[in-house]
């Protein structure tokens, strides 16, 4: 098979592992590793993680099908949705068991481990179908990591219109009265009218900013410790 011929086959897959690459060419084990050994020394394709390679350029494909299942989150997410101006060079991939993160080509593919594996969506990007979260799981997700600033969510929440029976819908499928304690402030803050939340807020007061002491004004509504001016 021609070197061509083979390079458009293997730009259709985001992601091909060694094995595929046999079922392609036919070739045995030996000369396999040393076609790949080639197209690697030539620049045509990049290698991901052992026996894993790809051909293509879309780096949110290629890290959506790197690990499966999974699907682009939290900061990827945000820019993705356009929910925050912030350049982020590295992709956050969610997965529903934990994996190291890895790096391709300058990104690095930082994988989240999250046992609230839904709200996503297909999105077409560069030929290929990828798994995003939506916008509203995108904040419950960026809340829930803690790997995001508050004053991000916040302005993600400000970005655009949220969609406020889904997100009342995914505050009860996460049974979280602490996301649902910090969501309800951030979302009174932003303008919105949301009383769904202030059925959690009961019992313990919980720290806005997670990484922050303590200390601040207590908001009783939202039994939340305001220890983090957002705005």
């Amino acid at each position: 098979m021609k070197t061509i011929e083979l390079m458009e086959k293997l730009r259709k897959m985001p992601v091909f592992h060694v094995n595929d690459l046999a079922k392609i060419t036919g070739l045995n084990a030996h000369a396999v590793r040393m076609l790949v050994w080639r197209l690697y020394k030539k620049k045509l394709i990049r290698r991901i993680e052992r026996a894993k390679y790809t051909a293509v350029e879309s780096t949110l494909a290629m890290a959506n099908y790197t690990a499966r299942p999974s699907y682009v989150g939290l900061y990827s997410a945000l820019r993705f949705h356009n929910m925050t101006d912030q350049i982020v060079r590295d992709i956050d991939i969610l997965v529903p068991k934990s994996r190291k993160t890895i790096e391709i080509n300058g990104y690095k593919i930082r994988f989240t481990k999250t046992k609230h594996f839904w709200g996503f969506e297909k999105y077409r990007i560069d030929e290929f179908e990828v798994l995003v979260s939506d916008p509203e799981k995108t904040i419950i997700d960026c809340l829930m990591s803690e790997k995001i600033s508050i004053q991000a969510v916040f302005e993600a929440i400000k970005s655009r219109k949220i969609d406020m029976k889904k997100i009342g819908d995914y505050i009860d499928r996460t049974n979280s009265s602490a996301l649902a304690k910090r969501l309800g402030l951030l979302l009174e803050k932003a303008g919105y009218e949301f009383e769904l939340c202030t059925n959690y807020a009961k019992g313990q007061y919980v720290s806005l900013d997670v990484h922050l002491p303590k200390k601040g004004k207590k908001n009783k509504k939202w039994k939340v410790i305001e220890n983090r001016a957002i705005a």
